[in-house]
């Protein structure tokens, strides 16, 4: 019995193709939720890598749950998994919840893959170490980001031609291929932004720095990011319950005339999408260096690397 454990609609994604290539008959899944506001897109993806699981559940956290109340949901998971599993699937290293049930079971193995651009962004969190405070020490949790780096045995990633902060890695890919090739001559041309919130937890600005780019970039629909928490005006949204690479995969299997301009900030999506057919990709790249847009430098550098074109912003 393996166990597969996600945090984003990503993940889900991933895993369910994880399972496929693997051809996994017995697993369970826990899903765990932080400070969403997008209830149904989560839904949507607990329930595509959840269909054929044994047992499965759902964990919804918020910023405003107390200590006590955070650590009855950890301790329920102790009592709704089992103590016991061959393979632990895992894409996120840091989430409270899920270390402190990995380090109250037993596994054979621990296998990992992308949470996004993070994993090969050589400046990203991920490439840090990160110290136990006593809270973590206290509820006895073993493991951290650079102890599941050293003992995962296998990192599955999404980002071919990319080192990895696993080394020994295997590449799985989103889609199958199959009829997304351009066989027509005729092209509808469409533009999206994917939205991005930069600022965290200020509205305000959100609203403000997506309205001037999109002012600047005059797209045909704007794709929210599942955190966005506001509505931009002016602008005519794209309502679905996928994350934005399976979207668009979706859109190029059913419409084969369809190109897409894509714009975005620095979505770990145009990593994923970048090399399709019919789809060209253009990230914003900041031209000031603050505080609040300093962490996407290295993901500049991952952008400029694959040849994504890129347009400048000043705020």
């Amino acid at each position: 019995m393996d166990l597969i454990i996600c945090l984003t609609p990503l993940h889900s994604l991933i895993a369910s193709r994880i399972v496929e290539s693997k051809n996994i008959k017995e697993y369970d899944v826990l899903y765990v939720i932080e400070n969403s506001v997008i209830k149904d897109k989560h839904d949507y993806y607990f329930n595509l890598i959840s269909k054929n699981a044994r047992k499965s559940l759902i964990q919804y956290n918020n910023i405003s749950d107390s200590y006590i109340k955070r650590l009855y949901k950890m301790f329920k998971l102790l009592l709704f998994f089992e103590r016991k599993y061959n393979i632990v699937y895992l894409g996120q290293f840091e989430n409270l919840s899920i270390l402190f049930l990995l380090s109250h079971i037993f596994f054979r193995k621990l296998e990992t893959f992308d949470d996004g651009i993070g994993n090969i962004a050589k400046k990203s969190i991920f490439y840090e170490d990160f110290e136990m405070s006593l809270k973590w020490k206290v509820l006895n949790i073993k493991y951290n980001r650079q102890i599941i780096r050293k003992i995962s045995s296998k990192h599955y990633t999404i980002f071919e031609g990319h080192s990895n902060i696993i080394e020994n890695i295997e590449l799985i890919s989103l889609y199958d291929g199959g009829n997304i090739v351009d066989k027509t001559i005729t092209k509808k041309h469409v533009k999206i932004f994917l939205g991005q919130p930069i600022y965290e937890s200020d509205e305000i600005k959100n609203k403000v720095l997506a309205k001037n780019i999109l002012d600047l970039v005059q797209p045909d629909f704007y794709f929210p990011h599942p955190r966005e928490n506001y509505i931009v005006e002016g602008v005519s949204y794209i309502n679905t319950n996928l994350i934005f690479e399976d979207y668009i995969i979706q859109e190029l299997y059913a419409n084969s005339n369809i190109y897409f301009n894509i714009f975005s900030f620095s979505s770990t999506a145009l990593l994923n999408i970048y090399k399709l057919p019919r789809v060209s990709v253009n990230f914003v790249k900041f031209e000031e260096c603050h505080e609040d847009v300093s962490r996407f430098l290295s993901y500049y550098d991952v952008f400029d690397k694959v040849g994504m074109k890129s347009i400048n912003l000043k705020i």
